[in-house]
């Protein structure tokens, strides 16, 4: 699965801990392989979804943040729909002049 989808963050204080809710909106590529006795087939389906986001970030300075935060996934397709947590942690870098 490969999403491509555009991502809104609220930050709800501009301080050390900046806690945020938002959202992801856009397009999930989803797709299958399979091999069985020589035999092999694949196919792939794009389908909209969204992504509602809470989470924080941490300023270690004012270069270099962590991040952490919990998104649950909904993507709807022709006949059900696919749902799931992620859990995400990381750093965010800023680049500037």
């Amino acid at each position: 699965m490969i999403p491509i989808t555009g991502l809104f963050h609220y930050y709800f204080s501009n301080g050390t801990l900046r806690p945020f809710a938002g959202a992801d909106l856009g397009l999930y590529s989803m797709g299958a392989k399979v091999k069985f006795m020589g035999v092999e087939t694949s196919d792939s389906k794009t389908y909209f979804g969204f992504a509602p986001t809470v989470g924080a970030m941490y300023e270690l300075n004012d270069d270099v943040f962590l991040c952490g935060n919990l998104k649950y996934h909904y993507v709807s397709s022709e006949d059900i729909a696919s749902t799931w947590v992620g859990i995400n942690v990381g750093a965010v870098i800023k680049i500037s002049k």
